[in-house]
């Protein structure tokens, strides 16, 4: 029994792990386009956002879903729930840099007219810090946006790149 409960424990932690691997390269891989943002919503539409990290992602497909949302009503309540996600999964997970660059991304790439980049600079600021404690995976998801980003200056880029 004990046997049985490990290897179901063991494959449990690789199907999340490789899930989150796919999210995670769906979201930071290149430029946001119309058709990535539906891919990216396809793959976030049946996943279970009941861990802080899952329900960032989510909040980030909502984002970009308001994004090229259809009409002003589709796009502010698309928005409303990526602020909502967003905010959940910072305040589950506070220090957690991948949290943390998510709702970054959102922010700096939110229209002003929604004041939604209040966050940027502790964001940045967390990120950075908390950069070389991160599994790799992580890491290049930070490398590759710091290098995109206009936020990041070029000394901060130089820090993540090194």
């Amino acid at each position: 029994m004990k046997t049985l409960l490990s290897f179901l424990t063991f494959v449990f932690v690789v199907l999340i792990t490789t899930d989150l691997e796919t999210i995670r390269t769906s979201y930071f891989s290149g430029p946001k386009t119309e058709e990535s943002a539906i891919a990216f919503a396809d793959i976030m539409e049946n996943i279970d956002s009941s861990s802080a990290i899952l329900k960032a992602y989510q909040g980030a497909s909502f984002a970009l879903q308001a994004k090229y949302g259809k009409g002003i009503k589709e796009k502010k309540e698309f928005f409303g729930q990526a602020v909502s996600n967003l905010e959940a999964a910072v305040k589950e997970e506070s220090e957690n840099a991948e949290i943390r660059l998510i709702r970054l991304s959102v922010q700096e790439n939110s229209p002003g007219i929604v004041k939604y980049k209040t966050n940027m600079e502790e964001d940045k600021a967390l990120v950075l810090e908390y950069f070389a404690d991160q599994p790799e995976a992580i890491k290049r998801c930070i490398r590759d946006y710091a290098t995109h980003s206009d936020f990041f200056s070029e000394a901060e880029k130089a820090q993540v790149l090194n």
